[in-house]
């Protein structure tokens, strides 16, 4: 596909991500239509898709241009059969059943593909992941780009959003003159929310295919982090 698509699908369309990117495609006018895990009344066009559901029991993928993986099992050290099924099995499924009916695809992927030995790796870099969601998005990603096809790969570093769990916990402590002990020897290269929808927007509106990878400009230590946090309170 080379051109501008005029609809598209997001499955996992009720994440952090895919909720912020469904929201930024539709200002520029294209159908967009999502996918829930359960029916949601507040969207009566969203599709029901449960990505854990046996494929044989899935439902015919509405017609669309573009599909965008932003659903799966996303915590770190689940190595569970569970996740393995959803981020590897399942995900590589989807590709093939979009690719197959001629439809581009975009797949959200993970920096932890890396080892994070060496900052800012290049997109073709050897992969060494330590964490089994990185193991899991790195076999998707093999076995994917296996299949041919229309296919975008977006690796990303951690999205940080308004409610993130543990800089919320942190903001918390903070208030109530409690000590926090974030690590000064882990580092990240955060993006915003809002920055990675608009990043995956321009990615849907153009004709790119292959490899991407989408982080913050600079790593950042989780206690610099933590005193940036600790300022702005």
């Amino acid at each position: 596909m080379n051109s501008r698509p005029d609809s598209v699908l997001i499955i996992g369309g009720a994440s952090r991500i895919g909720a912020a990117l469904a929201a930024r495609l539709s200002t520029f006018g294209l159908t967009v239509r999502r996918s829930v895990r359960r029916p949601d009344p507040r969207d009566p066009a969203a599709v029901v898709f449960d990505l854990s559901a046996d494929p044989a029991a899935w439902p015919r993928l509405p017609d669309a241009e573009l599909v965008v993986l932003c659903a799966g099992a996303t915590q770190s050290l689940d190595a569970s059969p569970h996740a393995t099924a959803v981020n590897v099995r399942a995900s590589t499924e989807l590709a093939a059943q979009a690719l197959e009916a001629g439809r581009r695809f975009i797949f959200l992927s993970t920096s932890q593909v890396f080892d994070g030995a060496v900052p800012a790796p290049d997109e073709d870099a050897p992969k060494r992941p330590l964490t089994p969601y990185g193991a899991q998005k790195s076999e998707a990603e093999d076995r994917m780009r296996a299949l041919g096809g229309d296919l975008a790969i977006v690796r990303m570093t951690k999205v940080l959003a308004s409610d993130d769990a543990r800089f919320g916990a942190w903001a918390d402590a903070l208030r109530d003159g409690a000590a926090i002990q974030p690590f000064d020897d882990m580092v990240f290269s955060p993006l915003t929310l809002d920055e990675a929808a608009t990043r995956l927007a321009a990615l849907a509106l153009g004709p790119g295919c292959g490899v991407f990878q989408l982080s913050g400009s600079a790593d950042i230590s989780y206690a610099d982090a933590a005193r940036r946090l600790a300022q702005r309170l």
